[in-house]
């Protein structure tokens, strides 16, 4: 949608003019350290929960704005202002879930126009996790990469009949 939307370039919103009630602010904003609390007492499934419960969110917020339909009625900011809190909350679920799905996350932010290796984190310290796992980190106008399929898609097994 941003390809189409927004001329393949993360919308021009910066994060921290979204209201402070915005669904995935709130949920954005606290993510970092919850995660990392979790992470810390190896509780690897409550850092992985935070994280998808942002990826859950964001999928809800983006059916209940639908973008598509803003864009029809000329409503350009509130696309924006959707796409850019949604790409968001993609990038930083995915950062947060690196060090379970290092390759993973490296694509998603290859795809959010990162030229980063988030397997490589611990070799190169450009990727601070104070700066990668704050709300509002997504670099506005930043040029997108191209969208692949992320996951493969799954065929169900053929059942053998005795």
């Amino acid at each position: 949608m941003a390809v189409k939307y927004c001329d393949g370039k993360v919308p021009d919103i910066n994060a921290q003019t979204l209201p402070s009630d915005h669904p995935l602010r709130l949920l954005g904003e606290p993510a970092g350290q919850q995660v990392a609390a979790a992470y810390q007492n190896l509780n690897f499934s409550q850092a992985c929960g935070i994280a998808l419960a942002l990826v859950r969110a964001g999928n809800q917020f983006i059916d209940e704005q639908a973008p598509w339909s803003l864009y029809k009625q000329g409503e350009q900011h509130k696309v924006d202002e959707t796409l850019y809190s949604v790409l968001e909350s993609v990038r930083l679920s995915a950062y947060l879930l690196t060090p379970v799905i290092p390759e993973l996350s490296t694509k998603i932010y290859r795809q959010l126009g990162y030229a980063l290796d988030l397997n490589q984190q611990h070799k190169d310290q450009s990727i601070p996790y104070s700066l990668h796992s704050a709300w509002g980190a997504l670099t506005p106008c930043q040029i997108l990469g191209d969208a692949q399929p992320i996951f493969q898609k799954l065929e169900p097994l053929e059942t053998v009949v005795p």
